[in-house]
């Protein structure tokens, strides 16, 4: 998941996510400003995320930042990771 939180006193329209400068589906126009990125479909390793984020007033503003894609292969030993945001966790093991 990504998402954009814009700053105190700041009124966003809509905020679009681009992943290498491709637009991640429409833009979002109502917060939470997020949206699902699927890793599987993008290639191993550095990739740029950035948030486009339009006032009512059509006033632009961008941040982006540079993540690292590393997808395990389907059923391979390598470490897999979980990311507990503290909101209903939880996890099994088999």
């Amino acid at each position: 998941m990504v998402e954009a939180t814009p700053g105190a006193n700041v009124t966003l329209a809509s905020v679009q996510f681009l992943v290498d400068g491709v637009a991640l589906g429409v833009p979002v126009t109502t917060a939470p400003f997020q949206r699902l990125c699927d890793t599987t479909l993008l290639t191993d390793g550095p990739h740029t995320i950035t948030a486009e984020g339009r006032d009512p007033s059509n006033n632009l503003a961008t941040s982006s930042v540079t993540v690292t894609v590393q997808n395990g292969q389907p059923g391979s030993t390598d470490p897999h990771y979980l990311d507990f945001d503290g909101v209903d966790d939880f996890g099994l093991a088999a």
